[in-house]
């Protein structure tokens, strides 16, 4: 419509007002009638224009950092700001100290292997006897310890701990509002909040999320150093080597716990993050896009985890044990059975909806009014799924970011845990060659130790339950009394929230048949590992020597021949 109740019209000197309303009435429809007509027969050019108009302006004034806040300001208001996560660059040092020293790590562990064999070239030429042990004390003078291990994993350790310190103090991911279309990449609009280690506990703490900030404080600030710390005490110093082993087995343990910080931003990722589009090609998408100090703590953490498989594996040298007796085929038919059926209910509950959200306040209005019903706030999502979405949530520039988010997802949450229990099946329920069976042995408790399904499980009901008591975007006050006041009674707004964006998450059954699935490998992934270390049978008569060892694998070798 077309409004000319500002133009100034004489009919006559008498200014007959009848006659200049009628007249107004007539010009007021001849022009809608105008305009209606026009845009029928030229509604897409009409469409190109605007998309053009809309384009231009984003480009020129939405491209810059805080505009919307200036925007507001100029109308007496102040939304806040958001910190520019590129500029705290207090923690790019550490990044720095920790990538030297890594490097370091590793020179020093080359340099140290190709001394070592040039000694041991040296002393056959020479005849000396090389099989001499030293002090079996310490697992850094073990002689079975790998001389590129000896230098280079103290020398790791400080480098993780570099990582770790480098990604608490950094900005793990930052909330940012974008204006997207297929004519040009994501414009950056308002940054609504930004997440790290420490500042995100901080946060949850504030929130009323105590849980799950408790929990995030044990096992992403205290534990990483503390395993760590352990892990160098155990390498350096002379310790009873049982007592050595039960602290190596419960760090090994603990250690995938550590995840639980990145499951939580995930979920938090699956939550927050939208993706919507109007007409004329332009769209408003909210993304959590990781930084770099989320990639380090992930690089920490694999680390961490590598490192306390190494000196495990010298434990177990140093104590003789790299030899293990073959068991395979020899489990029970209930533990066969079970393995089995874990499997086939951990593949079904990675596609059954672990939780459905609805996204209540401005936004969720907003999506509601695009999709043209009351069903355009609400979604949900898998096992699966999640990590899928992970690669849709992130804007243009953190797309090697999300990649690399999804490698560790899939494999710590699905390949690891879907591998474990496929190969104990199968060492489980065939009588396997022994070299087949030693290979095995090995590695499926070093599977174990890196599947995190009940590390996911755990960060996502934990992170769901809390989120119903509190919202991570902050809405100033001023913006709720006019949203309370002047919006609510003239839109149809989902909730009860006046915020800009209060999520309402629901636990769905697949969220408790993954709990389910989590127990239940919890128990058969404790008997196999106690069947491969040949504490279930209690039999002296399976326990083999070296040389019927040597004797059995080359019969093995004649008959395959």
């Amino acid at each position: 419509m077309v409004g000319l109740e500002k133009i100034d019209v004489y009919v006559n000197p008498g200014k007959d007002v009848q006659a200049s309303a009628r007249l107004l009435q007539g010009l007021q429809n001849v022009v809608d009638d105008l305009i209606v007509t026009g845009i029928s027969n030229a509604g897409d050019t009409i469409n190109a224009v605007l998309a053009t108009l809309a384009q231009n302006f984003v480009e020129e004034h939405m491209g810059r950092q805080d505009s919307l806040r200036r925007i507001f300001k100029l109308v007496g208001h102040d939304i806040g700001s958001c910190p520019d996560a590129a500029a705290l660059s207090h923690s790019t040092s550490w990044a720095w100290a920790a990538g030297i020293t890594l490097s370091a790590a590793t020179a020093v562990g080359i340099v140290s292997e190709l001394c070592s064999r040039s000694s041991e070239s040296l002393m056959r030429i020479g005849g000396s006897d090389s099989s001499a042990t030293t002090s079996v004390g310490s697992l850094v003078n073990a002689p079975y310890t790998a001389a590129r291990l000896k230098l280079s994993v103290p020398i790791f350790i400080v480098g993780c701990v570099l990582l770790y310190i480098q990604s608490n103090t950094g900005v793990a991911a930052v909330m940012t509002a974008f204006l997207t279309s297929e004519a040009f990449s994501d414009v950056e609009v308002y940054r609504l909040t930004e997440f790290g280690v420490v500042k995100s506990i901080l946060d949850l703490w504030h929130a009323h999320m105590h849980h799950l900030a408790i929990l995030l404080f044990c096992f992403s600030v205290i534990f990483p150093y503390c395993k760590l710390l352990l892990c160098l005490i155990t390498w350096l110093l002379p310790l009873p080597p049982g007592f050595r082993g039960k602290l190596l087995c419960v760090l090994n343990t603990l250690g995938r716990w550590s995840f639980i910080d990145a499951y939580v931003l995930m979920t938090l990722m699956g939550l927050g993050s939208l993706d919507t589009h109007m007409h004329g090609g332009i769209g408003v998408a909210v993304f959590i896009d990781p930084r770099p100090s989320f990639v380090s703590f992930l690089v920490a953490t694999i680390i961490s985890l590598i490192l306390g498989e190494v000196i495990v594996h010298c434990h177990e040298a140093s104590l003789g044990e790299h030899k293990k007796p073959n068991t395979s085929g020899q489990a029970p038919n209930l533990l066969i059975h079970l393995l089995g059926f874990t499997l086939v209910l951990f593949f079904v509950s990675s596609y059954v909806e672990i939780c459905s959200f609805e996204i209540q306040g401005l936004v969720g209005w907003f999506l509601n009014f695009l999709q043209g019903d009351t069903s355009g706030n609400k979604f949900s999502f898998s096992l699966l799924n999640l990590g899928i979405k992970l690669w849709n949530v992130t804007s243009d520039e953190h797309r090697i970011e999300a990649v690399f988010m999804q490698i560790i997802y899939f494999l710590s949450v699905f390949a690891m845990n879907a591998f474990f229990l496929s190969a104990a099946v199968s060492f489980a329920g065939i009588v396997m060659p022994k070299r087949i069976a030693g290979r095995i042995q090995e590695l499926l408790p070093i599977v174990h130790s890196w599947s995190a399904a009940d590390v996911f499980a755990a960060g996502v009901i934990l992170t769901l339950e809390e989120t119903k008591h509190g919202s991570f975007v902050h809405t100033p006050a001023w913006l709720k009394k006019h949203v309370r006041e002047t919006l609510r009674p003239r839109i149809q707004m989902p909730g009860a929230s006046n915020d800009i964006l209060q999520i309402v998450p629901r636990l769905e059954a697949g969220a408790w048949l993954l709990v389910l699935v989590v127990i239940i490998y919890a128990l058969v992934g404790y008997h196999i590992l106690r069947l491969i270390r040949n504490k279930d049978l209690g039999s002296s008569e399976l326990l083999l020597s070296d040389e019927e060892d040597n004797a059995d694998e080359d019969n093995e070798e004649e008959d395959y021949k």
